[in-house]
């Protein structure tokens, strides 16, 4: 049910020999079910265990996602493999001459976010720094802040890739820099897959937002946006028109926010654009994934893949 869910699947319901198709739009963990709507229709029905009288079920996986992760998992260098499966000689101390602490004026509270905040500043090109912290700590607002500190210190030039699981949480960290940043239209882009997905930001238009397949890449080169915020996958789109057209971007951080939520080769989206100087940021809230053992994942996947 996860992957149907999570790979926009759709649904195929052949009832008394009419077939109709249906999305996948939302999993009931309560009920053990799948929420389907049929456009046009505004017909809403949970489906437990794929078992309806008179009517079969069938979902259909999108496999050009998987697709997709497998494109990303290719991108991996053996170099990159080794600061993300880190041992002693990636994981490298923070610098302790850092005076990113002396200039703090955003409410940051004294006892774990401004630590975080000067830890994650001065941490170096090795394995990636960790935030970590419950639901509601303020992660994605301690990474506002150390984005909008990285924009204070020109002389580091930086630039900085932003990585969410979905737009929702990119719109949401946009506004977040929003907050910190004067001026954040005219420093940071939000990179969007298409132009209805660009149409659906909200106060989109207060977002400086470019399509992926029309962004200019040497602007994001030279400094014109030392700040880009998108998704995964529109970032391995980025890695693919880096390699078509020959254009490195050099990024000096890459964070990425809500990586408890993503899978791993998903995250690759973002990561294979690092170089052996950018410095990696991961945060997210590992309790907030849901454990299931391996029998009712299989089982799972068996209901959702018969009709019956």
């Amino acid at each position: 049910m996860d992957y149907a869910l999570q790979n926009h699947a759709t649904a195929k319901f052949t009832i008394r020999g009419h077939t109709y198709s249906a999305m996948v739009v939302k999993r009931d963990y309560r009920m053990d079910s799948l929420l389907v709507k049929m456009p046009g229709l505004g017909f809403f029905h949970s489906f437990k265990n794929c078992l309806l009288e008179g009517i079969s079920v069938h979902f259909e996986i999108n496999h050009w996602y998987f697709w997709r992760l497998h494109c990303a998992i290719k991108y991996l260098t053996p170099s990159l493999l080794q600061r993300l499966i880190p041992n002693k000689t990636t994981f490298l101390p923070p610098d302790q001459t850092s005076n990113w602490h002396k200039r703090s004026h955003f409410p940051l509270d004294a006892e774990y976010q401004t630590k975080a905040l000067k830890q994650m500043l001065s941490c170096k090109p090795g394995a990636p720094y960790l935030l970590l912290g419950p639901f509601g700590t303020g992660k994605t607002h301690v990474l506002a802040a150390a984005v909008a500190k990285l924009l204070e210190t020109p002389q580091i030039h930086p630039r900085v890739l932003v990585c969410t699981h979905q737009n929702a949480g990119a719109d949401n960290l946009y506004r977040s820099l929003q907050e910190h940043i004067k001026g954040v239209s005219q420093k940071a882009l939000r990179l969007v897959p298409d132009e209805a997905a660009a149409q659906r930001l909200d106060l989109y238009r207060e977002y400086s937002y470019q399509v992926i397949h029309d962004v200019n890449l040497k602007s994001i080169a030279r400094g014109r946006w030392p700040v880009v915020v998108t998704t995964f996958l529109t970032a391995l789109y980025l890695k693919d028109k880096v390699n078509k057209e020959g254009t490195a971007l050099k990024f000096t951080h890459i964070i990425i926010d809500e990586g408890a939520q993503s899978r791993e080769p998903e995250a690759l989206g973002a990561v294979v654009l690092a170089t052996s100087s950018t410095c990696l940021i991961v945060a997210g809230d590992n309790q907030q994934v849901r454990h299931s053992s391996l029998e009712e994942v299989l089982g799972q996947f068996v209901c959702a893949g018969t009709g019956g």
